[in-house]
């Protein structure tokens, strides 16, 4: 829930353009792109390197929910932090330096993120049998969403970006949801695992977990074309900063309703979980991602087309259909997590982690071809990537079915 008030592609990129339009020139609309593009590198560094080298740690351990509790700690301190500056500095939270301490503080928060999906991904897999993780996304999807959107109108009604003051208020927000979600984690009943092998040394030696992600990859050809599915599919988030700038640059910062559209987004998760987890639990994930990714491929067109539109308001469907991006998200960790055994669920989905941060080192060179050609050529060519990763999905396998086969054969 408290995700609402930092959506990766409303608040957040928001407060980067207020911070670094002054820098550039543009009176308040429009900041670099290219310092954008930091948003979803810094983003997908953190949600793959960390649990990469934390894959056998964490597997290694025999309770999986103090990690969970830990990390969701530690994505709730970056943001406390940031509405504390915010608040006492005011207009003197500006500069070069306002930015880079704003990105570094972004960067610590996607590193808690990251370890905290791979324990959560973990924890669940050890909890609830793969036919009804499909229910898990829709009941989080449901009651998240629709809690997070009446708490956001209650708490932001009328809520503009003006200036870095007002993101205080929302970023203390985030801080206490996530605050209390730990203490919920607590609360979560794990029967303990029979004591792991210990690898001592290679548990944090960057050589060793490479070793060990390359060896998913040699030895699983079902888990390679997951991977490129899940590569492509994450290249639509390399403009999801952009949305809102492109928004803002067509209809001024002051006039864009920012609350309708982060409550349209998480109305949209919300509605999305309930289809995708009747599909996923029905019919396989591969199905369900296949939908996920048609959806998100219509989005960087639609983008352009809606912001010529006179009322800015016609944005939300925009920022609706981008509430596939999560729902695809745990779409996809699924379908992994149905390719092996238990045992070997934190290493599939830290390399999958991995193989899904790779696209992401184009995301600062696409910010600046914003910069240079206009929105267009990079929306439209994330666009062919993502439908391209929806054409994948006839390649790749459906893990369901092996339930129902004595000896699966892996190519």
């Amino acid at each position: 829930m408290s995700w609402i008030f930092k959506t990766e592609s409303v608040v957040m990129p928001a407060l980067l353009d207020t911070l670094t339009a002054p820098l550039v020139g543009v009176g308040g609309t429009g900041g670099a792109g290219w310092v954008q593009g930091f948003l979803p590198l810094l983003n997908r560094a953190g949600q793959s390197v960390p649990p990469m080298l934390y894959a056998d740690s964490l597997r290694d351990r025999p309770v999986k929910k103090w990690s969970v509790w830990a990390t969701t700690l530690g994505m709730a301190l970056p943001f406390a932090l940031l509405a504390v500056l915010l608040w006492t500095l005011r207009e003197r939270f500006a500069g070069t330096a306002a930015v880079a301490g704003f990105l570094a503080l972004y960067g610590l928060f996607f590193a808690a993120t990251g370890l905290n999906q791979l324990g959560f991904s973990t924890l669940q897999a050890k909890l609830i049998p793969p036919a009804r993780r499909g229910r898990l996304i829709a009941a989080g999807g449901v009651l998240g969403s629709f809690a997070a959107v009446t708490v956001a109108y209650g708490f932001l009604a009328g809520w503009r970006a003006e200036g870095p003051a007002s993101f205080a208020a929302p970023f203390a927000a985030t801080a206490a949801g996530m605050l209390l979600s730990s203490a919920l984690v607590l609360f979560v009943r794990e029967a303990p695992d029979e004591p792991a092998g210990n690898r001592g040394s290679r548990r944090f030696s960057v050589r060793g977990q490479a070793r060990d992600a390359a060896a998913v990859l040699r030895s699983d050809g079902n888990f390679r074309r997951i991977a490129a599915v899940a590569s492509l599919f994450v290249t639509a988030q390399l403009v999801f900063p952009h949305y809102i700038v492109l928004a803002r640059e067509s209809h001024g910062a002051g006039s864009l309703p920012l609350i309708l559209f982060v409550a349209a987004q998480n109305v949209g998760a919300g509605l999305f979980s309930v289809a995708v987890g009747w599909v996923a639990d029905r019919r396989g994930n591969r199905l369900a991602v296949r939908g996920c990714l048609i959806g998100l491929a219509a989005l960087p067109p639609l983008a352009l087309v809606l912001a010529r539109q006179e009322d800015p308001r016609l944005l939300a469907a925009l920022f609706f259909l981008l509430g596939l991006t999560p729902v695809a998200f745990k779409a996809v960790t699924n379908w992994t997590l149905e390719l092996t055994e238990p045992e070997n669920h934190p290493r599939y989905v830290s390399t999958l982690k991995l193989c899904m941060a790779a696209p992401f080192l184009l995301a600062v060179p696409v910010g600046a071809l914003v910069d240079v050609a206009g929105h267009g050529p990079a929306f439209l060519g994330v666009s062919a990537l993502v439908a391209a990763g929806c054409g994948l999905t006839w390649l790749a396998p459906e893990p369901r079915s092996f339930f129902t086969e004595p000896s699966p054969k892996r190519s």
